[in-house]
């Protein structure tokens, strides 16, 4: 039986499931991915909707630092975290804003 979403018995549930790896030098999977999950949740959940949104924005809600928050919009577009479209548009001096796109709802 699936916990109750977003606790933190549900996130050691998602990551005894069939979930997507992480990946990275020093990643331990048994330590490191249900931290993971819940930073990449927190970020695409954050995102979904929100337009023009900088690292800094969102490290600033969020409480993750903007290096985090940087990889994590690096996975969402990785096939094995859903090849989802974050738009990144150049504004001045090294600042970017960031556009989750919404999910391409399959046909029929």
């Amino acid at each position: 039986m699936e916990p109750k979403k977003y606790t933190r018995e549900w996130y050691r549930w998602k990551h005894e499931q069939n979930i997507a790896e992480f990946d990275g030098e020093h990643y331990v999977s048994e330590r490191d991915k249900p931290r993971l999950t819940r930073q990449f949740d927190a970020v695409r959940i954050y995102m979904e909707g929100k337009k023009n949104l900088t690292l800094h924005q969102i490290s600033q809600d969020l409480g993750y630092p903007e290096a985090s928050i940087s990889a994590q919009i690096r996975n969402m577009r990785k096939k094995r975290f859903g090849s989802r479209t974050v738009t990144t548009t150049y504004v001045r001096q090294g600042l970017f804003h960031y556009t989750l796109e919404p999910e391409e709802q399959p046909n029929g």
